[in-house]
């Protein structure tokens, strides 16, 4: 278990500041009732230990360093109340303070400890503060011991202490119900985000798979309505071209209701399968080179999808009559390349559809690098590289 509260650069100034205070408080307390100089600079004493423990407060130190800090801050009041001193504005800040240090349970045993040794202590120095008191009483005369500017001086500094005291915890409860909100709403956000990165991603399955298959439909079946009087052979063929596809998009909504992302998804399979399906429809062929290592699920699944979108691509607007896909891997980089003798394109125009944009987004996703080379009239060419 952690410590309640681990402050920032600027709680720890604030707590020296605050500590500061009530050390001065308890001072002014102090002095108005040392009644002798002996004693005037044994109170001295103490609460210069106590300025020096404020400097020295491990905040980000070592487990250790903080319970040894706890014990020396707590022996200290010990000792006092042995010879017959009590510190009580101090001492309470020392227990506050002690919660930002340790554990809650150490916290509680060390109080616990302190006030057995307080009141020990107290007990142990009652006669010798009984007759310090008289000893006082009769140098200075009772009127002048108990004179009432004097006790309102007392009264006062004090209170200037205990209300610093309750005022720091009122401003640190407050600051951790703000942080806390603070994060609530955070949390909101973060998952808003999750949500709308969620359907960002289920936007952009449907289209690379779903997407796919339609618009390879869509051809076979403008194909086999132009040839369906002049050559019925080719429209049946292109017929059964389009029943498989219709199984494909059925079988394609079902492993995305079943998260494609299989641990048993094999990249060069599947594109081999992928670039078969497409060199279904005439006069264009997909040619395939691949020699991948095994990668992980999601970076196949990725990857699949960045050149299922980039076959998709060259057979709706390219006009190319061949595609040729590569793939090779070096000792920390995998490779694939998609090229195409179709019409090309300007890359730098303006585009309305999902396509480019939804390969660069899923390469980025696995932390790869996309590179688009086309010209009007000379092919495109694409470059995925990520690493393994």
């Amino acid at each position: 278990m952690q410590p309640f509260h681990q402050p920032s650069s600027v709680d720890q100034r604030v707590l020296r500041y605050v500590e500061g205070s009530i050390i001065v408080c308890s001072l002014l307390t102090g002095a108005m009732t040392g009644g002798t100089q002996v004693l005037g600079l044994q109170i001295l004493g103490f609460h210069l230990v106590f300025a020096l423990l404020s400097q020295i407060v491990p905040l980000g130190g070592p487990l250790w360093r903080r319970r040894g800090y706890v014990a020396l801050n707590f022996s200290v009041f010990a000792v006092a109340a042995v010879v017959g001193f009590r510190f009580d504005l101090v001492m309470y800040w020392s227990i506050a303070k002690s919660c930002f240090l340790v554990r809650r349970r150490e916290v509680l045993l060390a109080v616990g400890l302190l006030g057995l040794a307080y009141a020990a202590g107290v007990w142990w120095s009652l006669p010798m503060r009984i007759e310090r008191t008289l000893d006082a009483i009769a140098i200075q005369g009772l009127y002048t011991y108990f004179a009432p500017r004097r006790i309102l001086l007392d009264h006062i500094s004090f209170f200037l202490g205990a209300s610093t005291f309750a005022v720091m915890i009122g401003c640190l409860a407050i600051a951790e119900r703000t942080s806390r909100q603070r994060a609530e709403a955070l949390t909101q956000q973060v998952e808003k985000l999750a949500a709308a990165l969620e359907r960002t991603r289920i936007a952009r399955d449907i289209h690379d798979t779903l997407g796919h298959s339609l618009t390879t439909l869509g051809v076979q079946l403008q194909l086999a309505h132009r040839l369906h009087q002049q050559n019925p052979q080719r429209s049946f063929e292109a017929l059964e071209a389009a029943r498989t596809l219709t199984s494909d998009c059925l079988r394609t909504v079902r492993q995305t209701l079943q998260n494609i992302q299989a641990s048993d998804f094999d990249l060069a399979q599947a594109l081999e399968a992928l670039a078969h399906q497409m060199s279904r429809q005439p006069d264009f062929r997909v040619c395939v080179a691949v020699d991948l290592p095994p990668l992980p699920p999601k970076t196949s699944y990725q990857l699949y999808h960045i050149l299922l979108e980039g076959l998709t691509n060259i057979q709706k607007h390219a006009q190319a009559r061949s595609a040729t896909l590569k793939g090779w891997a070096t000792s920390d980089t995998v490779v694939l390349m998609l090229s195409d003798n179709g019409q090309g394109f300007d890359p730098s125009a303006p585009t309305a559809g999902f396509g480019l944009r939804g390969m660069q987004e899923r390469t980025l996703l696995i932390g790869g690098h996309f590179d688009l080379k086309s010209a009007p009239g000379q092919g495109t060419q694409i470059c995925i590289t990520v690493p393994q």
